[in-house]
Order: structure tokens, then sequence, then C-alpha cells
């Protein structure tokens, strides 16, 4: 099916005189028959990174990271791609140092500055975000499975429930293997958590201090807004981002910080909130995740392909 659409594609391009293909992703069917079709016609092939993509710390799991990437943020179909944040520089160099990239400001997501968090508000909030994969997905080691996410879930609602003057949101994404009404039976009751599944991700991290996630585009998203991250979750057998394992002060803080089992939970949970609620992470603690004075994606697109107009 894919190959008989080449041609056909083929066609289309020549019918409206396509100079450039702009896509997010070109990992199967029609939309890597349209790229096969544009190379083909000498059309330039531009590859928006999608998603969150980082390197491994573990070279034995490059293979899951490279799977997950391809067609996504390097492909043999793309002439360019365009990288959103040093994380997928770094990777897409390292999985296709020939490729073209041109580096941006997020375009799909993090780029809407946020309001900063009230110092005055009395109670500390953080919010839950996170995406699992189902047990037959291909992903499950770099995502957390769906008993991985409730139970993850359910060790921070304990962790969070002997802190005073703070709330947790969990933010969920229902899916067949969690649904709602299946989270609301299984997850511990308490008073200062509630589970939301409809309003907008970024008014939820405009009203939070700190993120709580394990494998996801929010991790990078929370960034961007200046507030701090703590990974969790997945039995702890990766970490998205190089973190911080000891708990911050004062004067000494991370974008970044993760635990590796529940006991360490609430004081890490406290240490955060102390020295960060209120108080957002300045430009030195977001360089590594973050570009500085980047020219936007549209003004490079146009200056990289004028010439072929």
């Amino acid at each position: 099916l894919t190959q008989g659409l080449v041609s056909e594609f083929r066609a289309l391009i020549r019918i409206i005189g396509a100079r450039t293909l702009l896509a997010h992703s070109l990992r199967w069917g029609d939309e890597a028959a349209l790229a096969e079709a544009g190379g083909q016609e000498g059309v330039e092939r531009v590859l928006i990174s999608h998603g969150s993509h980082t390197r491994p710390d573990k070279r034995s799991i490059m293979e899951i990271i490279r799977t997950h990437a391809r067609g996504l943020l390097v492909s043999p179909l793309a002439d360019m791609t365009i990288v959103q944040s040093p994380h997928a520089e770094e990777l897409a160099k390292e999985l296709d140092p020939n490729l073209k990239r041109i580096r941006s400001r997020p375009v799909m997501w993090g780029y809407k500055h946020l309001p900063l968090r009230d110092r005055g508000v009395d109670r500390r909030r953080i919010l839950h975000a996170g995406t699992f994969k189902p047990h037959w997905g291909p992903r499950t080691f770099m995502y957390e499975m769906s008993d991985e996410f409730v139970d993850g879930i359910a060790k921070l609602i304990k962790a969070v429930s002997e802190m005073p003057d703070t709330e947790l949101v969990v933010r969920v994404r229902p899916a067949a293997e969690c649904s709602v009404s299946s989270l609301e039976a299984l997850l511990p009751k308490v008073d200062n958590c509630i589970m939301r599944c409809d309003g907008a991700f970024l008014d939820d991290l405009a009203q939070s201090d700190l993120l709580v996630s394990y494998s996801s585009t929010t991790i990078e998203e929370s960034i961007h807004a200046r507030r701090p991250v703590l990974l969790w979750g997945g039995a702890q057998r990766y970490r998205h981002i190089a973190a911080r394992v000891s708990p911050p002060t004062a004067g000494d803080r991370n974008a970044v910080y993760a635990v590796d089992n529940d006991n360490d939970l609430p004081p890490m949970l406290d240490a955060i909130l102390d020295v960060h609620s209120g108080v957002p992470l300045d430009d030195g603690e977001i360089r590594p995740h973050v570009w500085f004075d980047i020219p936007s994606a549209e003004q490079q697109l146009f200056d990289c392909l004028k010439d072929r107009a």
C-alpha cells in the first residue's frame, strides 16, 4: 500500500508545485510514502522533531532510544531535522551525524510563557503528569506500564498525604487500561489529592510548584516554564534526563531531581518545595535543557529554503 501511494503522491506534488515538505512524523504509511515521493521529485523534506528525545545514560538501551527516535527525530526520508532542545540535538547528532540539523525554540511544546506562581499562596502544589504504555507496547522499557503507573501514583499520594500545606493534582489521560473510574478505585483516597482529566495541562502547570513525571514531553515543557521536575515511576529503571538524587538547598538547586525508592520521596519533595516554591528556575539552572537566543523555526526555515523558491 505504501509503495502504491508513492506514484500518486509524486503526481500530486507536480500538480501543486510543492518545493518543501514539513512533517512532524515520517514513521509509517502515507507519511513515509509522501516523503519518498518528495525525495524522488527533489522536494526538501523537513522533519520537526516530535516528542521529547534525550540521550540515554546507559549504552545498553540505545537501541530502544533509536527505535523511538526513528521517524520522529531522524529519518533516512528527511533532508533536515528541526531540533527543539539541546537534548534533541545531542541525540540526533549521535543517531545520524550527516543529517542537517536546525536549532529551534520549541514549536510543539514549551513555547508558551507561563506566569509565575504567587509565592504568597498558602498551599504548595505538586502536579503529576505522565504517559504510560500498554503491556504489549514496543517501548515499555522507557515508558511506564499501566501497573507501574498506578503504583507510582499511589506511592506519591501516600507521601504527599503526610505533608502539611501541600496538595497533589494528578492529570489523567484516560485509556482502556487506566480509566478514571479504575484509577479512583485503585488509588488511595486522601483529602489533599485530586484527579483531573479536563482543562489544559499548561493551566495546571502554571498553578504548580513542581512537576512529577517519568518519561513525557511534560518534563521539558515544565523546565521551559521554569518549574522543577522530579523523575519518579517505572520501577526506576530509566531516567529520561540526567537528574540530581540529593535534596537541594537554598544555595544549591537543580532543574531535575530523582529518587530511587518511595522512602526517599517525602524528604525530597519537602526539600524541593522549600527551595523552589515561588522561586522560578533561573537561566543557569535551565541552560542544559533550553536554547537561548535562537531565532524562530519559521525564520530559520525561510532563510534555509529561500534559495529554492
